[in-house]
């Protein structure tokens, strides 16, 4: 099955959004591995090839944008995320399985035959992450909610009314961490992100709204869908982390396995 998977990256948008914080995490020497990089925009893939990524470098358009999605940072223009959604779709006609990684994912030991071994019998898998009520209605209305286009109050709108729910705290997929074979999965999430007109995180909303369709409660997607190689997800705050950990205590009580984590989403 290794010889079929493909680790698959991507990028839009312009590298030095945010004081170069992307730049950072992309050109680091632990990204420096075989794997497919599908990338938006001319200037941007001659960078990559320029930073050590020579061959597997795909140009997804010409421009560092697909004007018809979005034309901004996330945070500036909510539907931005479906560039992701997008990257996953063309890799599944260049690939038969793939794993896209957002490139904050840490790797913390090699994949071996038991990460393989846990893929096997999926068509997808993406972990679940939690936001705690009121440390995303603390965000509400402030500031920083009005400097990015209320983009936390519209997240907020967005999991009240779709979220799954764990103590006190909102569930969605984090697609940080995607693996899919199935090409018709990539189509039918396109589909709803565009159908539901969905914005702030539309990818992972989609994934959230697919298996709502599909009558998963959120106990049926840890068991058919929760990945067993990656952590929850570091979100920089104590509390938030702390009930991350119950989340994941949780998930494995309903696995019935621990962990075997070989990813960390920082």
């Amino acid at each position: 099955m290794y010889k079929e998977l493909s680790i698959v990256r991507g990028w839009w948008g312009y590298l030095d959004i945010f004081d170069g914080k992307y730049r950072k995490q992309i050109f680091n020497e632990k990204n420096n591995f075989l794997q497919n990089v599908y990338v938006y925009g001319k200037s941007n893939i001659h960078t990559f090839r320029e930073n050590g990524f020579k061959t597997h470098c795909y140009l997804m358009s010409s421009e560092p944008f697909d004007y018809r999605l979005a034309s901004n940072h996330t945070l500036y223009d909510h539907r931005s995320l479906l560039h992701k959604l997008k990257i996953l779709q063309r890799s599944l006609q260049d690939n038969k399985s793939v794993l896209f990684l957002d490139w904050d994912m840490q790797f913390k030991k090699p994949f071996d035959d038991d990460f393989y071994a846990s893929l096997e019998g999926h068509d997808l898998q993406v972990p679940l992450y939690l936001y705690p009520k009121t440390e995303i209605e603390a965000l509400v209305g402030t500031p920083e909610d009005r400097k990015y286009f209320l983009f936390f109050t519209k997240l907020n709108d967005y999991l009240k009314q779709y979220a799954w729910v764990f103590e006190d705290s909102y569930v969605i997929p984090n697609t940080g961490f995607i693996y899919c074979n199935d090409i018709k999965i990539a189509d039918e999430l396109i589909k709803i992100a565009q159908k539901e007109q969905l914005t702030t995180v539309p990818d992972e909303l989609a994934v959230l709204f697919y298996m709502k369709k599909l009558g998963y409660s959120m106990e049926d997607y840890i068991k058919n869908i929760e990945p067993s190689v990656i952590s929850g997800k570091d979100c920089g705050s104590e509390s938030w982390n702390a009930k991350g950990k119950l989340l994941e205590n949780h998930i494995e009580t309903i696995k019935e396995q621990k962990k075997n984590i070989y990813l960390e989403h920082i």
